[in-house]
């Protein structure tokens, strides 16, 4: 198993506002989990959640870094297909992940979005009500409506 968090956070101007970004990035093996049947790489950004949130009582991101956010989602599901992108908070880091490998449909919706590829459309079939939700033959977009607001990938279009 491999972890590598120990980089420095980056400050990115995202249009005249500034975010803390940081790469973070992990590897599982079957040494380690045993669940496993191949080895996994877990690469993450991480965000400081004060300047991402708009209000900490309601848990919304701020519309200024949304598109910036479901850019960086997007850009990564083109490149990882096997488990899909999630945007999680902290507490809830690798739980989508660990279901999807473990077969605990418990942490399956433990994300705040998420790009999930085919192959996991009908474990994801039966979805809570406050997720916005949208699909094509390849992908399937959710987002949690209490997070976002609107359809993130909406936003994406119009920027």
């Amino acid at each position: 198993m491999y972890v590598g968090g120990g980089a420095a956070p980056q400050l990115y101007d995202n249009n005249g506002f500034q975010l803390h970004l940081r790469p973070y990035v992990v590897g599982l093996t079957p040494e380690v989990i045993e669940e496993l049947k191949e080895s996994y790489l877990e690469i993450s950004i991480l965000l400081w959640t004060e300047e991402i949130e708009l209000d900490w009582r309601t848990g919304l991101l701020r519309s200024q870094h949304q598109s910036l956010i479901w850019r960086i989602m997007t850009k990564f599901s083109e490149e990882f297909k096997q488990t899909g992108v999630f945007f999680t908070n902290e507490v809830m880091d690798g739980v989508p992940w660990e279901a999807i490998v473990s077969g605990n449909k418990e942490g399956l919706w433990a994300f705040d979005a998420a790009i999930l590829p085919v192959h996991l459309f009908d474990l994801y079939k039966d979805f809570p009500e406050d997720i916005f939700i949208y699909k094509d033959e390849k992908v399937m977009y959710v987002a949690k409506k209490s997070v976002w607001g609107t359809e993130p990938w909406h936003i994406q279009r119009l920027n």
